[in-house]
């Protein structure tokens, strides 16, 4: 049980570092994790499933006292299986924002190119209608 328990933490501990590193297989990581998500509701069942284990194992030693190594192992699996949940929902959510930031910055640089062009067609009127008032009054 405790190898297995230890490469599950292996695993953990490889998707933390492909959620927090820029890497080609981030886009791919990314889906598959929104379908864990969406499919079976995500850490609660996680952390459900990881509890109920965890007493199974309680239970079978016979002791409430005494945690052996391997539920304190995979008590540490589910912890970073929660910190993988909560990266990813972060992430998503700064993907989210920086989406929304870049559409607004579009939308501030047109309005820019837009006064700019105000302000040439104004200094232009500017240079303009003095010449066009000499005229006027010789």
């Amino acid at each position: 049980m405790v190898p297995v328990v230890l490469l599950t933490i292996l695993i953990d501990m490889v998707l933390i570092l492909l959620v927090l590193l820029e890497t080609p297989l981030k886009k791919t990581k990314t889906s598959s994790l929104d379908e864990i998500n969406h499919s079976c509701y995500g850490t609660a069942m996680l952390i459900v499933v990881g509890n109920i284990i965890f007493l199974v194992m309680i239970q079978k030693r016979g002791m409430m006292g005494h945690l052996s190594l391997e539920t304190t192992l995979i008590v540490l699996s589910l912890l970073l299986a929660f910190v993988i949940d909560r990266l990813h929902c972060r992430l998503v959510s700064l993907e989210k924002s920086m989406a929304c930031n870049l559409k607004r910055i579009k939308e501030l640089e047109e309005e820019n190119a837009c006064l700019n062009l105000r302000l040439r067609h104004n200094r232009n009127q500017c240079i303009i209608l003095p010449k066009v008032l000499k005229k006027m009054l010789l």
